[in-house]
């Protein structure tokens, strides 16, 4: 499988739509479109995860966060923000970044790191609407069912979750009258034709309806294509935020604290709130916090447990009785990795797969680290 295929298969189950306005993702270092020899993942492009992709042979790198964040004036191989940047282009290694867009992602970042601590998420912390979609119907002669189909199809029309080329045709008998100025593919000005047709319907997103309309325009052969868009109560798969989580039981928080802890046992953890209280409703936020702050709050949950939260924000947790455990932002997030693994693995079973786990900016503090 080439490069720009891969990429394309994911984009399709983790979308770039689903990103934040303001986040950077996508293919950022576009080298060539060769056969993939092995795919890296990694929270970020570090040297680390250079270094594994060019022992291993890989021309893809995988990053969580962008592996060019925000504009730049110039690339400097010395200089720490570009660094890296200019050793994949030196040694001809694409670098793909999924950020927010795998945060949202069902079953994305947080709810992986539910999942790994043992937790069943409930519901979403911030959902995002989902694509709205719609019922293209279609009114078109039998010898041109195929390849009016093959040509709509080649649009992204019929795009529904997993599956596409999704459609439904029937038989039936159509009518209409050529007046004076018409063109007709069939029938005689003046005469009314009665015609075999088929009613073809499609699943169509709202952004790709002023597409479709023109397809029907090229792929139809008729002057007028009959075709009606119908609006649909359902709605593309919703993304979204974090993740609540309700536990089996009530639980001390110094309980909790020690369950996360022994499952994820992090060189960065912070508790916040009273270790008495009871957490029964928790809310699961891989990376930082900081920027829904009062959807945590609205949600009514007993507990946070996030990758980082700012001091005035840990305040207004407290004030508002929610307890928090930070665990770092490596921590909280590299478990998404393995939703980007199973996708990949999935669609392109014969590609390698590395994964950079071990690569947090962190360390513990121990008796040795003073030299004692």
């Amino acid at each position: 499988m080439r490069i720009k295929e891969l990429i394309g298969q994911i984009e399709k189950l983790i979308p770039r739509r689903w990103a934040t306005d303001s986040d950077n993702v996508g293919h950022i270092i576009s080298i060539d479109d060769k056969e993939v020899t092995a795919v890296v993942l990694s929270l970020d492009l570090t040297s680390k995860a250079v270094d594994i992709a060019t022992n291993v042979g890989a021309n893809l790198i995988i990053t969580h966060h962008p592996a060019i964040p925000q504009a730049v004036s110039w690339l400097d191989s010395s200089s720490p923000p570009t660094k890296e940047v200019t050793r994949c282009i030196r040694y001809g290694i694409n670098v793909y970044s999924a950020h927010t867009n795998l945060d949202a992602a069902p079953d994305g970042v947080s709810f992986r790191l539910a999942k790994k601590l043992g937790f069943n998420p409930t519901s979403v912390l911030l959902p995002r609407p989902g694509e709205k979609l719609l019922k293209l119907t279609v009114y078109l002669p039998e010898d041109h069912l195929k390849s009016f189909s093959e040509g709509m199809f080649s649009l992204g029309v019929g795009q529904l979750g997993r599956y596409s080329e999704a459609s439904f045709f029937s038989k039936g008998t159509g009518t209409f009258k050529p007046e004076k100025g018409a063109h007709p593919f069939i029938g005689e000005i003046g005469k009314r034709t009665e015609t075999s047709e088929y009613r073809w319907e499609s699943i169509l997103r709202e952004r790709d309806i002023q597409k479709a309309i023109e397809g029907i325009r090229r792929f139809h052969p008729y002057e007028e294509p009959a075709y009606d868009i119908t609006p649909l109560l359902r709605e593309e798969e919703k993304a979204g935020f974090g993740c609540i989580c309700q536990l089996e039981r009530s639980t001390p928080f110094s309980e909790l604290a020690a369950h996360i802890h022994n499952a994820i046992p992090t060189a960065y953890f912070i508790l916040s709130g009273d270790t008495r209280k009871e957490i029964k409703l928790v809310a699961i936020l891989g990376g930082s916090a900081n920027s829904l702050t009062n959807e945590i709050i609205s949600s009514g949950v007993d507990c946070l447990v996030t990758g980082e939260l700012g001091y005035h924000n840990t305040l207004l947790l407290l004030s508002a009785g929610i307890n928090c455990v930070q665990i770092g932002h490596f921590a909280s997030e590299i478990w998404g990795l393995g939703k980007l693994d199973e996708v990949i693995r999935e669609i392109a079973p014969g590609v390698q797969v590395i994964t950079n786990l071990d690569d947090s900016p962190y360390a513990k503090v121990t008796e040795e680290t003073y030299g004692r």
